[in-house]
């Protein structure tokens, strides 16, 4: 779990520096040189993680830490009660690297049973419905069932769409055995998992392999846990083999953990824990990164350094336009403070835009920057004897801008927390701050402005996003 935590600690590390390069000579620096060493910029690709799609680390991990919790449940219920192992379970402290296991594990000791969400996964009806199969595939009868089989020295191929849902974990396995006649060539049994969307899906690999044991004359069994991300709903599930022919039975797909709970189209943090909500937040899946904000005294801290976006699990595809059944327009409340260095000023970031890429200002939906200067020496040579703060907001269609509009704040905003209100309907916003409470006064008011958005899910899905430096969010509402 720890290895884990350090190797995406790390990853996110890389991709707040991508313009990193190692130093070498002048002379060193030919094209094919700089190709080599300019590293970094790969890991913001929108699609980097597609680089491993065959590799077999992500998955393999992930299931032996599962394996190894599961393990541990046996024991502790061997020895005990089962309340005497959620107690074990529950004990796991939110921050600890071990913590997303655990919630697995509680979760399967209050649902033992899970159904199989693969259709005919034991082929008991003597066919391959449900499956798409290779030409290879037959059927073959063993004894207990009917099970599927390459003909000849053909590979199987079995392939089933299911569909899933946004942050549940799921536990995929599929068992073997070797024909009675066998030619000594190794058999090998892969699993693969991928996903469908309105948009292309963003995940770690899920592909996982294992060399059949040929001494072994029973069956034997392979698994794989994964997470479904983000804008996916559907799985497509992979079953193969190489190396000659081998028996499939008993192929299942069972839920170990459910998603988190969170309404679609409402969000409202008060940041009064001690980290932000995995279950109302994640971490950006691809484009520039950094550190994570932490939680203190009821505020989500970004500190005076490379810091990470989180985007809201919740969607806002009807932020304009509304749900059918609920009010209209939707209002975003937003309480910003100065950071930790008083030394320097901050900016934060806020976008409500399409997909789960880290913050970009030219990415279809609304952007917002707050920013805060301390007294001293400006860009331009200008000298300013008092703070300020400045609010920039626009609007993108499809990266074409068709909107927006930029504040000076009140002095007597500068230096202090600042109660934002933002009224969005189909054509305008209205934007409000304040320096004690949320409102739409006439001396709150900053504007209101036409927008020029004709649809803000052209691109898919739309999420709120946070990021920022030297600034705290102390509350967040949109609904």
């Amino acid at each position: 779990a720890e290895l884990q935590a350090q190797r995406q600690n790390q990853f996110r590390m890389l991709r707040a520096y991508p313009k990193i390069r190692e130093p070498r000579p002048p002379q060193d620096l030919t094209r094919r040189a700089q190709q080599l060493i300019a590293f970094n910029p790969r890991m913001t690709r929108t699609w980097y993680h597609l680089t491993f799609e065959y590799v077999t680390l992500f998955a393999d991990l992930r299931t032996l830490l599962d394996d190894l919790c599961d393990q541990m449940t046996t024991d502790l219920l061997a020895r005990g009660e089962r309340e005497d192992a959620q107690r074990f379970w529950s004990g796991i402290a939110s921050e600890d690297s071990l913590y997303q296991a655990a919630q697995s594990q509680l979760s399967l000791l209050r649902n033992p049973a899970t159904a199989n969400l693969l259709v005919n996964g034991g082929f008991d009806a003597g066919t391959l419905e449900a499956w798409n199969a290779g030409s290879d595939v037959t059927q073959h009868a063993v004894g207990d069932g009917s099970e599927a089989m390459t003909s000849g020295t053909g590979a199987i191929s079995l392939s089933q769409e299911v569909p899933v849902r946004v942050g549940q974990r799921y536990r995929l396995t599929a068992h073997a055995k070797l024909p009675t006649e066998r030619d000594g060539n190794p058999r090998i049994l892969a699993t693969d998992v991928r996903f469908k969307g309105p948009i292309r899906p963003r995940y770690e690999p899920n592909y996982r392999k294992r060399t059949l044991d040929p001494t072994e004359t029973g069956w034997q069994s392979s698994s794989t846990t994964f997470a479904v991300p983000p804008v996916a709903d559907r799985a497509i599930i992979t079953i193969t083999s190489s190396g000659g022919p081998v028996h499939l039975d008993d192929l299942s797909l069972r839920l170990v953990q459910a998603a988190p709970s969170f309404d679609t189209g409402s969000l409202a943090d008060d940041f009064d824990g001690d980290r932000f909500d995995p279950n109302t937040w994640i971490d950006a899946g691809a484009g520039h990164s950094g550190y994570l904000p932490f939680v203190r005294d009821g505020a989500l801290v970004f500190g005076r350094r490379p810091m990470a976006t989180l985007v809201s699990r919740a969607r806002f595809d009807r932020l304009l336009g509304g749900d059918e059944g609920k009010r209209s327009p939707y209002i975003l409340h937003l309480r910003v403070g100065p950071g930790d260095d008083a030394s320097h000023g901050g900016f934060l970031e806020c976008g409500i835009t399409t997909d789960t890429l880290s913050l970009d200002t030219s990415a279809s939906g609304f952007y917002l920057a707050h920013a805060t200067q301390r007294p001293g020496r400006r860009a331009g040579g200008v000298t300013s004897l008092a703070h300020s703060a400045t609010l920039q907001t626009h609007w993108h269609q499809d990266a074409v801008y068709t909107g927006g509009g930029n504040f000076d704040l009140p002095t007597v905003l500068a230096n202090k927390p600042i109660w934002y209100t933002f009224r969005f309907d189909g054509e305008t916003v209205a934007i409000h701050a304040d320096g004690t409470a949320y409102g739409t006064s006439a001396e709150s008011h900053l504007g209101t402005y036409a927008h020029g958005m004709a649809d803000i899910t052209s691109k898919g899905p739309v999420f709120l996003k946070l990021s920022g430096s030297n600034v705290r969010v102390e509350e967040i509402h949109l609904e």
